[in-house]
């Protein structure tokens, strides 16, 4: 969904967040919206027109302008304009059919000039400036923005995509029986480029470590090659991985994923287990005398069973 500007609000920013705005046009991902606009500096339209490509066609053109919006004198001033870029090439507008159905969507840099304009006049309201030249450039300094910063967009990256579990089954890096296990209402899982090489990695016996963002998948990038090799080896029992982690709220959360992936194979001969300070000593028994094959725990309960397994 493309981000609705008012080329009025726009105008009003600096030379700087006009640029940023037509780096976002480039890329399409914004429509300007012409709305009580008749025209505009030659100098403000340079900038519009900074970082858009210069053999951009009419249709290109057509998708960053909502040329519902467009006035007379500010459609004329835009012809003259694109013409001195592509020769005769005019913008031809059109207009919305009855039938076209009509979406709100939040303009945030009109809702930015809200919050913006409240400060200000709230910052106002404690201003009682006598000296006539210290309240010139004080309200100089407010016209300029020094109280509050241009407005910053940010996108999220979109992580290099790979390639689906059913794939890597048949290129022979994970177990048939991985499609059970990740797949989501009967679809498989598709992985990021990175997890498919933490898994290429993990084949090789080789050690590895993931550094990516919030949300890229990062516990799959070990847990798909553990489930992988207990599906191999289904005849060796005993603990086969530990994982541990700081905290155990990261440890009941990790607990409920696994289950996840579990539940979706009926009577899995894959179990796991929690070992930390929130379970008692029967339980902690029964882990003992029948160890899981994937044991969560964190480095305080680690070192404790380490201590006590080198004392027996």
């Amino acid at each position: 969904m493309k981000i609705p500007i008012k080329l009025q609000d726009l105008l009003q920013q600096s030379e700087s967040a006009i640029t940023a705005t037509s780096t976002f046009l480039s890329q399409k991902l914004a429509v300007l919206d012409c709305t009580d606009i008749t025209s505009v500096t030659p100098e403000q339209l340079t900038l519009i027109f900074s970082a858009i490509p210069q053999n951009w066609d009419v249709r290109e053109l057509a998708e960053i302008i909502n040329l519902s919006t467009l006035t007379d004198t500010f459609h004329q001033q835009l012809t003259q304009y694109i013409n001195q870029r592509l020769g005769q090439t005019t913008l031809q507008s059109s207009s919305p059919t009855p039938d076209t159905p009509t979406t709100q969507s939040l303009d945030i840099f009109h809702f930015r000039n809200e919050v913006i304009g409240d400060y200000r006049r709230y910052i106002e309201s404690f201003l009682k400036i006598r000296d006539s030249q210290v309240k010139e450039f004080v309200d100089k300094e407010l016209e300029k923005g020094q109280l509050w910063t241009d407005s910053l967009v940010q996108l999220n990256p979109k992580y290099r995509p790979g390639t689906t579990v059913t794939e890597l089954v048949q290129q022979g890096l994970l177990h048939p029986d991985c499609n059970r296990y990740f797949s989501k209402d009967g679809k498989p899982f598709t992985f990021h480029y990175h997890q498919k090489q933490a898994f290429e990695t993990a084949q090789r016996q080789e050690p590895f470590v993931v550094t990516t963002g919030t949300g890229s998948g990062k516990s799959l990038t070990y847990v798909v090659p553990i489930v992988d090799d207990l599906l191999r080896h289904p005849e060796i029992q005993g603990v086969r991985a530990i994982l541990v982690y700081p905290m155990n709220a990261l440890i009941n959360s990790q607990e409920e994923e696994l289950k996840k992936f579990l539940d979706n194979v009926k009577n899995t001969h894959i179990r796991i287990a929690k070992y930390t300070g929130q379970e008692g000593l029967e339980k902690k028994t029964e882990i003992q005398n029948n160890p899981p094959h994937i044991l969560l725990t964190n480095y305080v309960m680690l070192e404790l069973m380490l201590f006590e397994l080198c004392n027996t």
